[in-house]
């Protein structure tokens, strides 16, 4: 049973990276030198967290755990965003702490309800937080 919520926590968060990832790497075309230098450093700033994300995520899929936390705190002070939140809550999924994997999930849906991302996107974190409590429903 817990390697089937497993399934399909990742299966979900294989929906939801897919579609954020795609909205987080178009950028904006500004003018002027002094716009063209701030918009290159806060792409190269999206970019980044992004980057420690994917790692975090990869070490997590390989059980590489120690450096997925560390990576995903990184990505985390970059950019505190909803996929660094729920790339944690993977990451407590994968060390067996339910709990604190839900937390993770409701914290990366308040900030995906703040910033008013896609509706299929919350969905699918919806049903990964709803996975999350089943499994601590049926764990106590």
């Amino acid at each position: 049973m817990k390697y089937r919520v497993i399934k399909h926590l990742f299966l979900s968060f294989t929906l939801i990276f897919i579609l954020f990832t795609s909205s987080t790497l178009s950028a904006s075309t500004h003018h002027g030198k002094q716009d063209k230098v701030t918009s290159k450093k806060n792409n190269s700033e999206k970019e980044e967290w992004l980057h420690y994300a994917n790692s975090a995520r990869q070490c997590i899929e390989t059980s590489n755990l120690m450096d997925a936390l560390e990576l995903i705190d990184i990505s985390i002070e970059i950019n505190k965003n909803s996929t660094n939140l729920e790339i944690k809550g993977d990451y407590y999924t994968s060390m067996g702490n339910l709990t604190k994997a839900f937390e993770h999930y409701q914290l990366a849906i308040q900030h995906f309800n703040n910033n008013g991302y896609n509706n299929i996107m919350l969905k699918a974190l919806h049903n990964k937080v709803n996975l999350t409590k089943n499994a601590l429903t049926i764990r106590k």
